[in-house]
């Protein structure tokens, strides 16, 4: 994938859009995406940069978009994102949803939904517990529980 990237660069760079001119600004975003799908973004505006000095600054970034206007890296974390961390709670949906909570789940802030549960299947401790929220502080704990949870999904 390195390879394309540094051709995507070159060709950008061989062509005279690589470099911003001094009168104009270009957006940087910065993407990050943690496990499960979270995306943070970081924006910025810049007057002349070039991609090959933005990609020798982010190291280990991806170009995933360009044009005259903004340039769009991203980079994969392997793991979950800071508000799942700070505030995160596995709970169901009324609908038997299984879902990420931002604070418990009688606050009802969704982050993100998964999979429907057949609750006729859970026992009667786990279903308890989603009520009141399971506490997402790590990967670990996320992975453990969606890999658990997913042999009650409702087949579709």
């Amino acid at each position: 994938m390195k390879r394309i990237v540094c051709m995507v660069v070159f060709i950008c760079l061989t062509m005279g859009v690589g470099r911003v001119h001094a009168d104009s600004e270009i957006t940087i975003l910065l993407q990050r995406v943690y496990v499960g799908g979270d995306i943070s973004e970081e924006i910025y505006t810049a007057k002349e940069v070039s991609v090959e000095s933005l990609l020798q600054k982010y190291e280990g970034w991806k170009l995933v978009d360009y044009d005259d206007e903004q340039i769009t890296l991203q980079k994969y974390i392997d793991d979950i994102s800071p508000i799942i961390k700070t505030s995160g709670y596995f709970g169901l949906g009324d609908d038997g949803t299984l879902k990420i909570f931002e604070g418990t789940p009688r606050e009802e802030k969704v982050i993100h939904s998964f999979f429907q549960i057949d609750t006729k299947k859970l026992q009667s401790y786990k279903k308890q517990r989603l009520k009141n929220g399971i506490r997402v502080k790590s990967k670990f704990t996320f992975e453990r529980v969606l890999k658990d949870l997913k042999n009650y999904a409702k087949e579709n």
